[in-house]
């Protein structure tokens, strides 16, 4: 009995540890955040101006806070439809809901200790979302781990999840985002399947889970089993519902890696309870149709009753029935290999079908109708070129290869290569031998989706901080009954290199948050963000109560709205792909009769110009596939330039470029600091050289 309440005394002390981190984290950013707009401000200027609201770290936060707040003002509880890019016109809304709700509920429960508007308290919850949802889904997987591995592996798993920087990136407090359910679904997933054995099972009742340091982590029986199965299904069908395309691969992986398995599965499975190992192919049709039930639930509950589309970006009944086409080909392929003779002509019947609902939404998306996905659309397809998340994580590094992968991943990767090794030895349970080797293939599986895309980051760290933990609990758990590597200097020599690296990890982020509190933090992105929010707010102050239709950069068009109410053109929203096409044909044209013909149709008033010459060329690429001419002759690059042949229908507004051209100065711990906005404004005139037509 002492030993048990030992190991619940640890558990529960690294979850308090790791919950104070997080959250003096998001406290810390929040202080240092509002501590530097009030110190931030454009040279010359006495006090503060401006709304009092938060400034986030990138674009789709604001997008989550106005979809929020349109819920609470309308009085409705699903936002379809939004005005604030595609001026005058607005667009549909397909994404999911969920991050908004999130936020009105947070929202409401702040409204009810605080009081204040809603707003402010939407704002406020914002800041605390993603922290308390790492919190929340460290907590579960951590009590699961601690109860089937043992307590040791259990703080493992929490310390070094909580301190690696992809993670703390992802989970950010100042990013609320889908993208936070996406790796807590896709990566849940995989735990769920793990401890549901993969497939194998034992005869007898379900295991009894104990407080212990380190548990020999029995084989789940037939019911555990399926337990554990249909959770994983509900979970992979939410993941669809946030964001069926990254949940498609995340499925994708864990099949494959299934089946990988099946395939090199030992002729004898050693360990304890190896007479009693069995497998049951038909817990993947548990996993297949609730995942396929729970996507299509949610996609009721997202879109009824009129709302129904053909929309492959998002959560779609052909991505439920994918999911149960993966769960009925793995129940065929995998009795195909435990039974060790070919496969029937049922069996390629059973194939066929399945194979099919999987295939369908790949082919649809590449061969379907031309609206079922943007980036069917050539412009659409090419702007994602140049959005930050779609980079590769070389292009995304630049030359510091090296030192950002150590700085973000350390030695953990090495932990991936010790489950190859420690997978080979021919006495390992089954189970065991399983959970390492699904480990290993996710890691790779998502570092190889981390060098095409950085936006697999979070996942491929949540996969290799697994993999790790399973690497020491193996060896942990095995130091007496494996001769050779099982020896106790390894299991403790792996855990204190991971726990070190995690607290040192852990030490530099305590020591950023302590920078942020004081003020001495000087981060780019939170300077992009109080420069924006600084543009919306004085060309909404000075404009002089006209209500501005804008074409911008698609980089400016959300915080335009949240901090000013400007509307725009053109946002990165595939949404969106109407204002992309009307951006281009205005700033990418070379014949002016298109362009005005556009700005007319809009009522556009004006257009920001950036110094940044690359931005005319980027557009000429959206626009026409074409580097050659480096956006030479288009009218952005003409206004860019001040060429004379600038057309006499665009003029300069002097006092509006006042605002878009200021310089901002910070001043923190006795330094000053300065930064220039360089936006130059122009105003569309009429055939009569007046203002073009302008919503009031």
């Amino acid at each position: 009995m002492k030993r048990r309440t030992n190991a619940v005394w640890l558990w529960w002390v690294a979850l308090g540890s790791v919950t104070a981190h997080v959250l003096i984290g998001a406290w810390s950013w929040d202080i240092g955040v509002q501590r530097f707009l009030s110190e931030f401000r454009p040279v010359g200027e006495v006090g503060a101006r401006g709304t009092a609201g938060r400034v986030f770290l990138d674009n789709d936060p604001y997008c989550w806070l106005m979809y929020a707040q349109q819920m609470v003002e309308q009085g409705i509880w699903r936002v379809r439809n939004t005005d604030f890019d595609n001026v005058p016109f607005g667009r549909e809304v397909h994404w999911s809901q969920s991050v908004s709700w999130c936020l009105v509920g947070l929202g409401w429960l702040i409204r009810q200790t605080t009081g204040g508007g809603w707003r402010e308290a939407i704002e406020a919850g914002a800041v605390w979302l993603n922290p308390m949802l790492l919190v929340g889904w460290l907590s579960a997987t951590g009590w699961v781990v601690a109860r089937r591995l043992g307590v040791v592996p259990a703080v493992l798993w929490v310390v070094v999840v909580v301190t690696l920087p992809d993670v703390g990136w992802a989970f950010h407090p100042l990013r609320p985002d889908h993208q936070t359910f996406h790796w807590m679904f896709a990566l849940g997933t995989a735990i769920a399947l793990t401890f549901g054995g993969l497939g194998w099972v034992q005869a007898g009742g379900a295991s009894r889970a104990e407080w212990e340091w380190w548990r020999g982590w029995p084989m789940p029986s037939r019911q555990e089993a399926r337990w554990w199965f249909l959770g994983a299904g509900v979970l992979s069908g939410l993941g669809l519902w946030t964001g069926a395309t990254v949940q498609f691969f995340a499925i994708g992986a864990v099949s494959v890696g299934a089946l990988v398995l099946a395939v090199l599965m030992p002729a004898r499975a050693g360990g304890d309870g190896a007479e009693a190992a069995g497998y049951d192919p038909s817990l993947w049709r548990w996993w297949g149709v609730t995942g396929m039930v729970s996507a299509l639930v949610m996609y009721v509950v997202e879109y009824a009753p009129q709302h129904f589309a053909m929309r492959l970006e998002v959560n779609h009944p052909l991505y439920a029935t994918a999911m149960w086409g993966v769960g009925e080909a793995m129940v065929v392929l995998t009795s195909q290999r435990m039974r060790g003779d070919k496969l029937s002509a049922r069996d390629w019947a059973r194939l066929s079908v399945s194979g099919l609902a999987m295939a369908a939404v790949p082919l649809l998306v590449w061969w379907g109708g031309a609206d079922w996905h943007r980036m069917r659309d050539g412009q659409m397809s090419r702007l994602h070129e140049f959005i930050t998340e779609f980079y590769s994580w070389g292009r995304f590094v630049g030359g510091e290869v090296w030192r950002q992968w150590w700085q973000g991943y350390g030695v953990l990767p090495v932990f991936a290569l010790g489950a190859i090794w420690l997978a080979g030895n021919p006495r390992l349970r089954v189970q065991e031998w399983a959970a390492l080797w699904l480990g290993f293939f996710l890691s790779w599986f998502f570092l190889a989706l981390l060098f095409w895309q950085v936006r697999w980051a979070g996942a491929y760290a949540l996969a290799t901080a697994w993999v790790t933990v399973w690497v020491v609990y193996v060896l942990g758990r095995n130091k007496r009954e494996i001769s050779g590597w099982g020896r106790r200097a390894w299991a403790t020599a792996a855990g204190a290199i991971a726990t070190a690296q995690a607290l040192w990890f852990g030490w530099n982020q305590q020591v950023l948050f302590h920078q942020l509190r004081r003020g001495s933090a000087w981060d780019e992105a939170l300077v992009d963000a109080a420069m924006k929010r600084h543009l919306a707010e004085g060309l909404a102050s000075a404009s002089d109560q006209e209500a501005l239709r804008v074409l911008c950069e698609a980089d400016l068009g959300t915080a335009l709205f949240y901090f000013g109410r400007i509307r725009s053109v053109t946002t990165f929203y595939w949404e969106n792909v109407q204002g992309l096409h009307a951006a281009t044909a205005v700033l990418a044209a070379r014949e002016e009769e298109k362009a005005r013909s556009v700005i007319s149709e809009r009522g556009l008033t004006h257009v920001l110009v950036p110094s940044d010459a690359r931005l005319s060329a980027v557009l000429d690429y959206v626009a026409n596939g074409r580097n050659a001419e480096q956006g030479r002759g288009t009218l952005l690059a003409r206004l860019q330039q001040g060429d004379l042949s600038v057309p006499e229908w665009v003029q300069l507004d002097v006092r509006l470029t006042a605002i878009g051209r200021r310089e901002f100065m910070h001043r923190g711990l006795g330094r000053d600091q300065t930064v220039e906005s360089r936006i130059s404004v122009y105003r569309f005139l009429d055939d009569k050289n007046h203002p073009s037509v302008t919503a009031r």
